[in-house]
């Protein structure tokens, strides 16, 4: 019900509002190829109710939003998000878009917590910026890197959000 009206409302505004989370699947602890297949099959479920509701693959494929989490194997994570592009694209291919600009997919990197520790921030310093680097490397378009303690029960410190608005500057940057 909630899809159903959610994608009647949202139907003549041009941009995506059906957000694929595999960032929260990559958190707790699922390999690339886990969060790849959990990304695609909601992708394709999100596209075949979105064409029953009587959008073209077009506008179906432009409602779609990825996020992703970007872990500290860097060549798997570059790997991910190409894979991830290209079988979304044989997926949009199966419906006949007549936009190319349809086969993209639209990612946001998400620099997950998992390998970070509340006692060495310059660990941290270093991981969050290959992590981030492996995004780029990759071609994603959004990168959010937060603070690495943004989980902790204490808060987040000064230094933790000096770091992580600083790593996006400075690879802005380079």
């Amino acid at each position: 019900q909630l899809f159903n009206a959610l994608s009647d409302d949202m139907r003549n505004v041009q941009r995506p509002f059906c957000l694929i989370d595999g960032y929260s699947i990559q958190q707790t602890g699922a390999t690339t190829w886990q969060e790849i297949a959990f990304m695609l099959s909601t992708g394709n479920e999100y596209l075949v109710k979105l064409i029953e509701k009587g959008f073209t693959i077009d506008e179906a494929a432009a409602c779609i939003h990825f996020s992703t989490g970007i872990g500290s194997t860097y060549f798997y994570e570059i790997a991910k998000i190409r894979a991830l592009r290209k079988a979304w694209s044989l997926i949009i291919k199966n419906y006949n878009p007549i936009h190319a600009c349809s086969y993209n997919c639209a990612i946001t990197a998400i620099i997950g917590f998992m390998n970070k520790s509340l006692k060495d921030p310059h660990t941290n310093l270093l991981r969050q910026t290959t992590e981030a680097m492996s995004a780029i490397a990759a071609g994603i378009e959004t990168i959010v890197v937060l603070p690495y303690d943004a989980e902790s029960i204490n808060g987040t410190s000064i230094l933790a959000e000096r770091m992580a608005l600083n790593i996006s500057l400075i690879l802005k940057e380079e």
